[in-house]
């Protein structure tokens, strides 16, 4: 019996060890709030990087590690530029169209030129001022020209006196032309219609053929002239006697001249040369002769005219007068023998053509 009951014992252990073995781990009890999970911190990096700038905030440039050129300001005109600047007190229209004018004209007179140059209008009273500097790579100032106008459209003049002489590093003096004077100039010859001039000078005859004596004189002139030509005419007087007691000698010279002249430049001081016709007289004496002859002249002639660019000019010139015809020399070479007590000279003509280089220096106001 004891032996059954142990038996039993064990069954029953047994059994209660098997249950409890298949019986899961009871679950953990869960707390009243759960706390939400805590952010997860990030891991700085290993190097540094750059701040992001905000959305608003202009972009930083970040330094290269070679030197660069700095870019220059932005109210500097670009090289090779030609622009318009201040033009306080002239009208936008007319100031676009003088600063064209003037950026037309260095193209023109220097075709690739690499410059950057600034136009300029500046109001001075009744007119105004027209300035054209040039800049170097910096945006400074290297060099300026200016000039007076009496007005705006004087600038189709003024532009190419202004570009000539900046760029070629001349005075604005230098570039006046008959054809080019503005207001600074205060010059009234600047029209192709031209003025009438009004002269009297003093010339030298000389005689060319006749008795070697040289004769002065005076020249009354009345021309019109243009850019490159002038047409009028003159009155030249010239008379010389010396000697006395059958010693006398002398010549003398009227023409009465129309023609015209034509100016090889514009300058200020200009060549020129001309001719035209004449109605003239010559006459000379000497000891065993005398002569004279009037008729129908041409003449030639070549000089000079300076100061065309001023109300009052010099004209110097050398002309030679060509007659249509020769003086006579009356001879009396002594008297035939054989005619008595009272012989009677004989008259023997002889032509002579000569030909009268007169220089003259006049003045035409």
């Amino acid at each position: 019996m004891r032996a059954l009951a142990s038996c039993q014992a064990i069954t029953v252990l047994l059994t209660a060890s098997s249950f409890a073995i298949a019986q899961p781990p009871p679950a953990p009890a869960e707390p009243a709030s759960a706390a939400p999970p805590a952010p997860v911190q990030a891991v700085p990096p290993s190097r540094p990087t750059l701040p992001v700038a905000p959305a608003n905030a202009p972009a930083q440039t970040v330094p290269s590690s070679r030197s660069t050129v700095p870019a220059a300001p932005a109210n500097v005109p670009a090289i090779g530029s030609c622009s318009l600047g201040s033009h306080d007190g002239i009208a936008d229209a007319d100031a676009v169209t003088a600063s064209q004018l003037v950026c037309d004209e260095i193209q023109r007179q220097f075709p690739g030129n690499r410059g950057t140059f600034v136009v300029e209008l500046r109001k001075l009273g009744s007119g105004s001022l027209l300035v054209l500097t040039q800049l170097d790579e910096r945006g400074s100032v290297a060099d300026r020209r200016q000039l007076r106008m009496d007005r705006i459209e004087e600038t189709v003049w003024a532009a190419p006196r202004l570009v000539e002489s900046l760029i070629t590093r001349t005075s604005i003096g230098t570039t006046a032309r008959v054809d080019n004077i503005v207001g600074e100039d205060a010059r009234e010859l600047r029209k192709r219609s031209g003025q009438t001039h009004v002269g009297a000078g003093i010339i030298g005859s000389a005689f060319i053929g006749g008795n070697g004596i040289v004769a002065p004189g005076v020249d009354l002139a009345l021309y019109h002239e243009t850019e490159r030509v002038a047409v009028g005419g003159d009155l030249r007087l010239s008379y010389r006697s010396q000697g006395s007691n059958g010693d006398e000698k002398g010549a003398s010279m009227y023409a009465l001249s129309v023609g015209g002249r034509y100016f090889t430049s514009s300058e200020d001081i200009t060549p020129y040369f001309g001719g035209g016709l004449s109605w003239s007289s010559i006459s000379f004496t000497g000891v065993e002769y005398t002569a004279s002859e009037s008729g129908l002249s041409a003449y030639a002639e070549g000089g000079v005219e300076a100061l065309r660019t001023h109300r009052t000019r010099i004209l110097l010139g050398l002309r030679a007068t060509l007659p249509f015809y020769a003086p006579k020399n009356e001879r009396y070479p002594g008297y035939y023998p054989g005619l008595g007590s009272n012989p009677t000279p004989v008259k023997q003509e002889e032509a002579r053509y000569t030909v009268p280089l007169t220089i003259n220096a006049t003045v035409m106001f």
